[in-house]
């Protein structure tokens, strides 16, 4: 059964779009897009697992299929949280340029935004067509442990920084954990927790 969404009237739309491998989906994830929606006043977030990211040598664990199950089960509550499989079902390496284009053309009236971590932004001189992308979208840059948050040094990058709290975990981490048997409690959600079990995901022996 397919999510409402929220009721928007008339207004413009202020839609996030929130790009990564989310191998697994864990709470960090789902905190910062309450905060970006929150903060900033969004009608909606949309989760986009990439196909390949450009910036990730080693391809995930998890299955195109698993990882669209996980994110579903971890946004089902969630009325202003949406999936979309765009960019798995396009294949190759997803270039968050081309996802806003098909998104522009989606919402044409929308506002759009792009969620990155603090460690991305440090990275968006080397992204694909900078220059193009900030012109579709005003970036979210929300705060990551160990980097820090300095104004950019290229010209016409719009963006605001977004008040999340800081988790220290990471995807990598809940991997490592449930490879080694150890708890994944309160570090995703029962539901994706659940998921990786009952699927033996990252060799759980839990």
């Amino acid at each position: 059964m397919l999510k409402q969404a929220p009721d928007i009237g008339k207004k413009t739309q202020k839609i996030a779009l929130y790009g990564g491998v989310f191998d697994p989906v864990h709470n960090a994830h789902l905190s910062v897009a309450k905060a970006a929606l929150q903060g900033v006043g969004l009608d909606r977030v949309i989760f986009l697992p990439a196909a390949r990211s450009p910036h990730k040598m080693k391809a995930p664990q998890a299955t195109d299929a698993q990882r669209m199950a996980m994110l579903r089960a971890a946004t089902e509550r969630e009325l202003a949280m949406t999936v979309d499989a765009w960019e798995l079902e396009r294949g190759g390496i997803s270039y968050s340029v081309e996802t806003a284009a098909r998104f522009r053309e989606l919402f044409p009236a929308a506002q759009l935004f792009w969620v990155i971590g603090a460690d991305h932004w440090a990275q968006l001189p080397t992204w694909s067509r900078i220059e193009e992308l900030s012109k579709w979208v005003e970036f979210l840059v929300v705060a990551r442990p160990g980097y820090r948050l300095e104004p950019p040094t290229w010209p016409h990058i719009r963006h605001r920084l977004v008040a999340a709290p800081l988790f220290p975990e990471s995807s990598s981490e809940i991997r490592e954990r449930a490879a080694s048997g150890h708890s994944i409690t309160g570090l995703v959600a029962p539901a994706v927790e659940a998921f990786i079990s009952a699927n033996n995901l990252y060799n759980c022996r839990a």
